[in-house]
């Protein structure tokens, strides 16, 4: 997720989260390209077995449905200054907001643990994520026998 930082930026490159919509095209087009790239692989070399986990996408769910997933602040940094505390990153903890957990982005470049541990969950088990990771889920991939 690219943010807007500036009020340089035109406003029809951004929506009203205040994302760069022309960049997170660019990214969602990439990891499209990947997973048609990576079940090409997965059928060409039937022996090998490779999952895409789709991150971005992920974030992108809990971006839009923060409630869902038990997050307020979608939108500014728990440890930073400036706007959206993404402008200086996080210098000392005394910096970091009371709950963490609340929001989706810890600093201007890192989601917080309570979003990572979202992420994990899903890679391992696809949930609370549904196909974050495909054409199988972590679990699956490390239970298969060699």
């Amino acid at each position: 997720m690219v943010w807007e930082l500036n009020s340089t930026s035109s406003a029809a490159d951004s929506n009203a989260t205040g994302c760069v919509e022309h960049v997170n095209d660019m990214i969602f087009e990439y990891n499209r390209l990947l997973d048609e790239q990576i079940d090409k692989l997965n059928t060409e070399f039937p022996d090998a077995q490779m999952v895409f986990c789709d991150v971005y996408n992920g974030m992108m769910e809990i971006i839009n449905k923060p409630r869902l997933y038990g997050f307020k602040d979608v939108k500014s940094a728990c440890c930073g200054l400036g706007l959206n505390g993404a402008m200086i990153g996080c210098i000392s903890m005394d910096m970091a907001c009371d709950q963490a957990s609340t929001h989706v982005w810890w600093d201007l470049f890192n989601p917080t643990q309570a979003v990572n541990k979202i992420l994990a969950d899903a890679a391992w088990s696809g949930q609370p994520i549904p196909d974050l990771c495909r054409p199988i889920s972590i679990h699956e991939l490390a239970s298969i026998k060699v």
